[in-house]
C-alpha cells in the first residue's frame, strides 16, 4: 500500500507547509510524493484509481500529476473519451491533490532552496512558485480524468472560502462513485 505521513499546518503558513511536505516525501525516498489540502473529498475506490493514473502518467513520461482541476478543457477532453490530458505547467492553479515523482521533487527542493528569498516575498501563493518551477523545467502536468478528488463545499481549516470570486472551487469532472 502507500506510506503516508500527516503534516498539519498549525501556523497558517501554507507556502512553507507545502514545501515541508515535499521535503518530507523526498527524505522518505518515496517514488511519488503528494501534498494534499485539508478540504479534499476522494472518489470511490480511490487507491486503485490512483495506482492506474500513476501508471498512465509514468507510461506517458509525466513526473507531475494532479487529481483535481477545474479547467473547462477537462470537460471537453472527458466527453471525447480521454482519461487524462496534459496541462502546460506555466500557469498552474490546481494544487488540491498534487503528486510529483522523486526526481521532480528533488529538483523542486533545489529550486526552492535556490530561490528562498524571492519565494518568501510571495506570501502563501504556492501555485505561483510551482508554475515558475514547472515552466523553467519545461514540465507539463498530467490531469487525471475524471478527477479523483474535489473540494469539499466548506471553508478550509485555514479560512479559505469554498468560493473564489463568487465561483465555487469545484472540479468540473469529479465523479463520486
Amino acid at each position: 500500500m502507500y506510506d503516508t505521513t500527516l503534516l498539519l499546518d498549525e501556523k497558517g503558513d501554507l507556502m512553507q507547509n507545502h514545501i515541508r511536505g515535499w521535503k518530507l516525501g523526498h527524505e522518505k525516498g518515496s517514488d511519488w510524493c503528494a501534498v494534499v489540502q485539508d478540504d479534499v473529498k476522494l472518489t470511490g475506490n480511490f487507491p486503485a484509481k490512483l495506482e492506474t493514473n500513476l501508471l498512465l502518467a509514468e507510461q506517458n513520461g509525466f513526473g507531475v500529476v494532479t487529481l483535481y482541476s477545474n479547467y473547462g478543457e477537462d470537460v471537453v477532453a472527458l466527453a471525447n473519451g480521454k482519461r487524462w490530458r496534459a496541462r502546460k505547467g506555466r500557469r498552474f492553479l490546481n494544487e488540491q491533490f498534487l503528486l510529483m515523482n522523486h526526481e521532480v521533487v528533488e529538483k523542486y527542493i533545489k529550486y526552492v532552496d535556490a530561490h528562498g528569498e524571492e519565494i518568501s516575498l510571495m506570501g502563501n501563493w504556492h501555485d505561483v512558485v510551482l508554475s515558475r518551477f514547472f515552466a523553467e523545467n519545461k514540465l507539463d502536468v498530467f490531469i487525471a480524468l475524471p478527477n479523483l478528488v474535489d473540494h469539499l463545499p466548506v471553508k478550509s481549516t485555514v479560512g479559505h472560502s469554498s468560493r473564489v470570486g463568487g465561483i465555487e472551487r469545484r472540479s468540473r469532472t469529479f465523479v463520486e462513485d
